[in-house]
């Protein structure tokens, strides 16, 4: 696939990633999650595995960010590299992401409200 034929999949991987996050415009409280959410930003989509990850290397659940955003770029990457492979191996590791976030975006929401 050339590059210029691989930007509608990589916009709908990236929207597949970041969309189950769309409730936190309209959170009643985002002023007090605003300065955190700026940060974790880059880590989202990977926000509950990253949390598992973190679990099994010992890491504490407020250090783990870093693991987040390795993950999110690992994410990417795989992604991308999918997106040269063909539109089946595309949909079916967009799906796969979406799935991851929003199973992630239902963790930060119960974080959020509990």
């Amino acid at each position: 696939m050339k590059p210029a034929n691989a930007r509608l999949p990589a916009t709908a991987l990236l929207a597949c990633m970041i969309l189950p996050y769309a409730w936190v415009v309209r959170h009643e409280e985002l002023d007090r999650i605003l300065p955190a959410l700026i940060s974790m930003f880059p880590g989202m989509p990977t926000f509950y595995p990253a949390a598992i990850v973190g679990g099994w290397f010992g890491q504490p659940f407020h250090d783990s960010g870093w693991i987040a955003m390795l993950l999110t770029t690992a994410e990417l990457a795989v992604g991308i590299w999918l997106i040269r492979l063909g539109p089946k191996r595309t949909i079916a590791f967009s799906l796969l992401a979406m799935l991851t976030a929003a199973i992630g975006s239902l963790a930060f929401y119960q974080l959020c409200i509990f």
